[in-house]
C-alpha cells in the first residue's frame, strides 16, 4: 500500500521495533497508516516497549489490518489477540499474507475460525489481490472526512506477528519504500 520496499523485512523475528507512520492515499482519499512492531511477547525492555507502542497505535485506528503468515496456521496466541480484537471498536480486516503460495492459499478455512466477517488473502511483495485490499479499505472507513490541515483524519494500524508481512504491505499501500524488505 505504500510502495517498494520502505519497511524493514528480516526472516529474523522482531526485526522491526518502532512504529512507521505514512500517508497514502486510495480513491482520492487520505489515510494515515501505521505499521507495528508486530505483536510477539517479549523478553526485554525494547521489545516492551515495542509492545506497547503497537497497543497504542491500534487503539488509535479506525480501521485494523490484522496481517497473518498464510503459510502457517492460527497460533493459540492469535486466538487469544482475535478475543481481544472482537472487544475493540476499530474495525478489523484480517489480512492473510504470502497468499501466492499455494498452501496460504489453503489457510483461509484455518484463518476463518478466528470469527472475522472481513477476511482477504493477498501477497504484499508480489502486489497480488492489492486492489481488492483498498476497496476493503475504502469501504470499511468513512466516506466523509472532516477537513484537516495537516495528517490525515483517518487512521489505519497493520498490525500482526513479527514476519508476517506488515512491513511489506505497508510499502505496497503507500507505494514507495517506507521501510527496509
Amino acid at each position: 500500500l505504500v510502495g517498494p520496499r520502505q519497511a524493514q523485512v528480516s526472516k529474523q523475528a522482531q526485526t522491526t521495533r518502532d512504529l512507521l507512520r505514512a500517508d497514502i492515499s486510495i480513491a482520492g482519499k487520505s489515510y494515515e497508516l501505521i505499521d507495528s512492531a508486530g505483536i510477539a511477547k517479549s523478553t526485554d525492555d525494547i521489545g516492551n516497549l515495542a509492545q506497547e507502542l503497537t497497543a497504542a497505535a491500534t487503539g488509535e485506528a479506525q480501521l485494523i489490518l490484522w496481517v497473518v503468515d498464510g503459510t502457517l496456521s492460527p497460533s493459540p496466541g492469535e486466538y487469544e489477540l482475535a478475543k481481544r480484537l472482537h472487544r475493540q471498536k476499530s474495525t478489523v480486516v484480517l489480512v492473510i499474507n504470502k497468499f501466492d503460495v499455494t498452501i496460504a492459499q489453503d489457510s483461509m478455512e484455518r484463518y476463518r475460525r478466528l470469527g472475522f466477517a472481513d477476511m482477504i488473502g493477498i501477497s504484499a511483495l508480489h502486489d497480488l489481490n492489492l486492489p481488492a485490499l483498498e476497496e476493503t479499505i475504502l469501504t470499511r472507513l468513512p466516506s466523509r472526512l472532516e477537513p484537516r490541515l495537516s495528517a490525515p483524519a483517518i487512521k489505519v494500524a497493520l498490525i500482526g506477528k513479527p514476519n508476517a508481512g506488515t512491513s511489506s504491505l505497508l510499502n505496497a499501500l503507500t507505494a514507495r519504500p517506507m521501510a527496509l524488505v
